[in-house]
């Protein structure tokens, strides 16, 4: 897309059409198997002349076009009456894009829409069909008020698949397990996604000189819902232009996820083991807490802690060791270690299905936070809904069985088990808690004391909580805390 032509006997780079970019994201997306943060990532890389406008905006064009990418369908569908045109998956990605910002993108004029989407038949060579583009994204724009979208009273699958985009056996599915809260847990998927929450490291500085530097680098802060060491952060550009961020005072982490450290009695000296860990948030807590007792138990002043960071001031004997299955996944944990300065976390490469004899009896707690369909995460993650399949969730939770019961022997007796995940599905949460009390003999422990006051007077008397995504803003989340047996 971007060539050099030869003017005056110098080169100049003609202007990338965003536009184009974004329709190689979607068709990329939607072709394979990768997920679009990461096609959207790796594409933005291939042109370093960007700015942070224009990535900006090929970002909210692909993410939007996707996430709405069953409204964008029933509305082609419509517009184009004749049943028996059929459509080139090309052309299809260019109506659906133009639809969008028609519909969505009130910074776009439509005229620029309908525009911009002609020319790019050109430029995939498809320019055959540009009167096919031009009249039904005309079509759109005179009649988008007129939409007949499908009755909510009449046929409510169809109705929420459509306006939320949302595949039916998921909408099925939350209506029979969620009744009458479906829409609310809808809607959640479609919330301001301006935002970042962060955690700050309590190990590393205190929340207001956290939030005193960051409102000096002009980002808007806010507490967050459910803990003090949480914000909320926007308006500030890139994370990487954030000194907080570059001096390992804050780690990205939605508050949901955040449970499975604060429902944790992390002591002075533990030994504890992540099985599925990447990123490496919920070791990095660990880590963090582990710090901070290690530095209490020295007696080292909060003024000593940042001679840590160059003198490498002893964090304690307790340690985390952060497994996953890959070298890549475990150098995404390492990554954040390095920018975050921990070095109380040990990298390991580990298939948490394959028993290691090392690790037997060996850990005060194990945290098995695992592979699940994701649906609590669907507002984050646009096109999770499409490349799952219940009978995902059934071979998903037969996984989940698989490891708990591999690694349930490497607690220590009396130790604690934290298991979680970032989906809603009672399959592969409530069904394995009864799984894990009954087949693997461990007793759950109360939750309710640690939990932040908008979750209280739940089910975590019982050991566990399900947190729904439209209960405080946050990802849907699972988590539940066991006990093994002294005796064991």
């Amino acid at each position: 897309m971007t060539n050099d032509r030869q003017s005056g006997g110098k080169k100049s780079a003609r202007k990338i059409n965003e536009r184009a970019v974004a329709l190689d994201v979607i068709y990329k997306t939607l072709a394979g198997n990768e997920y679009i943060d990461k096609v959207l990532s790796e594409t933005l890389e291939r042109y370093p002349s960007l700015t942070s406008q224009e990535k900006s905006f090929i970002g909210r064009l692909s993410k939007g076009t996707v996430e709405r990418l069953t409204e964008m369908d029933y509305i082609i569908d419509y517009m184009v009456s004749d049943s028996n045109v059929r459509i080139k998956s090309v052309v299809k990605d260019i109506l659906r894009m133009g639809i969008y910002q028609i519909i969505y993108m009130d910074s776009v004029p439509d005229s620029a829409a309908v525009n911009e989407a002609v020319k790019l038949t050109v430029y995939k060579k498809v320019a055959s069909l540009k009167g096919f583009v031009n009249g039904v994204l005309r079509n759109v724009v005179r009649r988008k008020d007129e939409i007949p979208y499908p009755s909510l009273k009449k046929n409510p699958i169809e109705h929420y698949m459509v306006w939320y985009s949302m595949p039916s056996w998921i909408v099925k599915y939350l209506l029979e397990n969620f009744g009458d809260e479906t829409e609310k847990i809808l809607q959640s998927f479609y919330k301001d996604k301006s935002e970042t929450t962060v955690r700050c490291m309590l190990s590393k500085g205190d929340v207001k000189e956290i939030v005193v530097s960051l409102l000096e680098d002009k980002a808007s802060v806010k507490k967050g819902n459910f803990f003090d060491y949480a914000l909320r952060i926007s308006d500030y550009g890139r994370l990487s232009d954030l000194k907080a961020f570059n001096e390992g005072l804050i780690q990205v982490q939605d508050e949901s996820s955040m449970l499975v450290g604060a429902v944790l009695d992390i002591e002075d000296g533990m030994q504890i083991l992540d099985v599925c860990a990447a990123p490496g948030g919920k070791s990095i807590f660990a880590a963090d807490v582990l710090r901070k007792k290690g530095f209490l138990a020295q007696g080292i002043s909060k003024e000593s802690e940042s001679k840590a960071e160059d003198n490498r001031i002893d964090e304690g004997e307790g340690r985390v060791i952060s497994c996953d299955v890959s070298k890549q996944k475990v150098n995404l944990i390492r990554d954040n270690l390095k920018r975050l300065n921990i070095h109380n976390v040990k990298l390991k490469k580990q298939d948490a299905t394959e028993y290691n004899e090392e690790f037997k009896e060996n850990f005060d707690i194990i945290i098995a936070d695992l592979p699940c369909s994701g649906l609590g995460v669907m507002g984050k993650k646009c096109d999770i809904k499409y490349k799952t399949k219940y009978d995902d969730i059934k071979s998903l939770a037969r996984l989940q069985k698989q490891i708990l019961g591999n690694i349930v022997r490497y607690l220590k007796p009396g130790g604690t088990l934290i298991y979680s995940t970032c989906t809603i599905t009672k399959e592969e949460n409530i069904d394995n808690v009864v799984w894990i009390k009954k087949k693997l003999g461990l007793t759950p422990v109360s939750i309710e004391e640690k939990l932040p006051e908008r979750l209280k007077g739940m089910t975590g008397k019982d050991g566990y909580i399900q947190v729904l995504p439209n209960y405080a803003d946050t990802d849907g989340f699972f988590v539940s805390k066991f006990v093994k047996s002294s005796d064991s």
